[in-house]
C-alpha cells in the first residue's frame, strides 16, 4: 500500500491560485515573489500539499520523444494519496 508520495506530475498547474512568498522593498515595491505550497484537505485531515513547479528534464525529454507538448508548469504533490483519494474525497464529473 502506498503510504506517502512526493513528486512532480505532468499536469499543467498554471491555473492554480497558490500562496505566495513576497519580499517588499522599504518603499513597498515587490522585490521578488515565489509560489508557495498550499494544503489540500480531504476528510479526516488527510492532507496533500500541492505547488507549481517547472517540469523535470525527464518529463521534457519524454514529451519530446513522444512528440507531445510539455506543460510550462507541472503540479508537485506531497502527502498520502491513498487517504486523500478514498472514494468520499474524489469528485467525478460526467
Amino acid at each position: 500500500m502506498l503510504d506517502w508520495f512526493s513528486g512532480t506530475i505532468g499536469y499543467s498547474s498554471g491555473h492554480l491560485k497558490t500562496n505566495k512568498i513576497i519580499e517588499l522593498s522599504p518603499g513597498g515595491e515587490i522585490m521578488w515573489q515565489k509560489d508557495s505550497h498550499m494544503q489540500v484537505e480531504g476528510s479526516y485531515s488527510a492532507k496533500l500539499q500541492i505547488a507549481k513547479q517547472p517540469p523535470t528534464i525527464e518529463m521534457q525529454d519524454i514529451a519530446s520523444n513522444q512528440r507531445l507538448m510539455c506543460a510550462r508548469l507541472a503540479l508537485r504533490l506531497s502527502g498520502n494519496p491513498v487517504k486523500f483519494l478514498q472514494g468520499h474525497n474524489v469528485l467525478v464529473q460526467m
